[in-house]
Parts: C-alpha cells; structure tokens; sequence
C-alpha cells in the first residue's frame, strides 16, 4: 500500500506540473480553442478566485492595422467571477510586456464610476499585483464610452482619453521589475511596431516596490465593475519588439512606364501615391508580398 500511494502522488505532482507549468517568452496565444471552452481548463491556464461563469471561447478574432494578421478565436470577459492566469518565466529584472487587442462590447451594467475595475494585470502570485490596467465607464456620453489607467494600487486614477463601445483596441502595457515604472500604450501607430525602443507612452505609474513577475491575468470582478468585453492576440515578452509584430508589407513592383515611383515602398497604413511623366492610361500589377 505504501509503494502504491508513494505511485500515486508522484502522477499526482506530475499532472499539476503539466496543468500549472510556465511558458518561455516570448508567448502568444491566438485563442484557438473551441468555442465554449473555459479558458481556465486550457494548456498554459488555470482558474482562481472564482466559483462560476468561467471566461469563454467565443467565436472569430478581432484585429488592428498593422499589426500580424490574427488567428484562433478569441475570449469573453464580463461582471464575475473567474479570473484565470497564464505564468511564464520568472522575469527578475528588466520589463516584461504584453499586447491584446480589446473590444468592450457592454458597459451598460458597470455602475462604479468613481474608478471602474481592472481587468489585466501583470502579478507575482495570485494576490500579489504588480501592475493593474483598469477600465472606467465614461461620461461623456453614458453607457456608450469609456477610458482606461494603469496602476499597481487597488484603485484606479489618472484615466486617459475616451473610447467608444465596440471599438477595436490594441493595448501593450509594460512592467520593469526593477525600476516599478509602469506603461500602456493605448492604440499605438503601426509605424512604431518592431521598434528597437518602445514609443511615447499613453498611460504610466511607478511601483514603490518593485518586485519580480511571472504572471498575467486576465480578471471578472464584479458585475458594476467589469464590462463585457472581448480580448484576443495576447501576447508576452521582454521586449517592445516581441509583443507589436508588424503585418507582412506590401510593395509595388513596375519597370514599364516612364517617370513610374511610388512612395513610400515598403507601403505603410495601407497608403501609397503613385506618379509617372506621362498623364494618358496606365495599367498596373500590384504583387502583395
């Protein structure tokens, strides 16, 4: 009996290895799982804080210009309870990031208007928060809008510019496990993604305690408080570049008509001017790349 049960809670420890491992960054996850499925039961995930209404699988993706093309399906947050975590490897020192892009698609239930709810969070154990990113329904007008903050306390301030229901929205927020300086970034040009250097940010706090991460969250509070919403493209890393992968670019290629340019090339924004010496009818191939 004793070799049995020393057999058994080996698998035992094995299996909550498997459940509650830690992925290498960089990481994305496109959300490609059934449609349905609870987020917390898949690979890489687990539920906490909660006893019901898991955070679903729900259908298509959402996607902003510029970015790479999105992929899976994509996940439902709203009112409570769950929150599931993905852990990654320890970052000790240095920032860590992550990106999603967000659709809030009901702020008719939220009622706290004085900060809202936080809903993403970078942590170091599941009641130790290092950098909180909230949302707020705004004023201006009701039940339509709604604005964003991050910080690591447990009340939100220093909400920026609004935003309106059912837009699609790309945030990357940082966290330096060693300075405490927090940023999101909130909707971000294109022109900056694979940058070597993160651009000006949107949103920022600072720490007073910096401490090590290893964990982002995705979090339902309450009912007043957390918006339905749609989150999808997660993506982690230690840098700006890892977390903002840019579209594949589009160029123009022509070697017949005379005085032909093009500008610029590679095509940014889905924009581009053409211009030749001669004003008569031109045909054109374009070869998307």
């Amino acid at each position: 009996m004793k070799k049995n049960y020393i057999f058994t809670l080996l698998i035992a420890l094995c299996l909550t290895a498997v459940s509650f491992g830690q992925v290498s960054l960089p990481h994305y996850d496109g959300f490609d799982y059934t449609v349905g499925a609870d987020l917390g039961a898949q690979t890489n995930w687990e539920n906490f804080s909660g006893t019901v209404n898991e955070i679903d699988a729900v259908s298509g993706s959402l996607s902003y210009e510029g970015l790479e093309s999105s992929t899976g399906n994509s996940v439902y947050l709203e009112g409570l309870s769950y929150d599931s975590q993905i852990l990654f490897s320890e970052v000790t020192s240095g920032e860590v990031f992550s990106s999603f892009i967000i659709k809030v698609t009901d702020i008719s239930k939220m009622t706290d208007y004085t900060d809202g709810g936080y809903f993403a969070m970078f942590a170091s154990g599941t009641t130790s928060f290092n950098a909180r990113l909230w949302v707020h329904p705004a004023t201006n007008p009701v039940a339509s809008t709604f604005n964003f903050a991050i910080t690591n306390g447990s009340s939100g301030t220093g909400f920026g510019s609004d935003y309106n229901v059912d837009d699609e929205i790309l945030i990357v927020m940082s966290y330096n496990t060693t300075s405490g300086v927090m940023n999101a970034w909130i909707n971000p040009s294109s022109s900056d993604f694979e940058g070597s250097t993160a651009p000006t940010v949107t949103l920022t706090d600072t720490d007073a305690t910096p401490n090590a991460t290893n964990r982002f969250i995705l979090r339902q509070d309450s009912v007043d408080e957390t918006p339905g919403m749609i989150i999808d493209e997660l993506r982690l890393g230690t840098t700006w570049a890892s977390v903002t992968p840019a579209a594949a670019a589009a160029s123009v290629k022509n070697n017949s008509i005379e005085g032909f340019a093009t500008y610029p090339n590679p095509i940014t924004n889905n924009r581009f001017t053409i211009s030749s010496n001669s004003n008569g009818k031109k045909n054109l191939l374009f070869l998307m790349f």
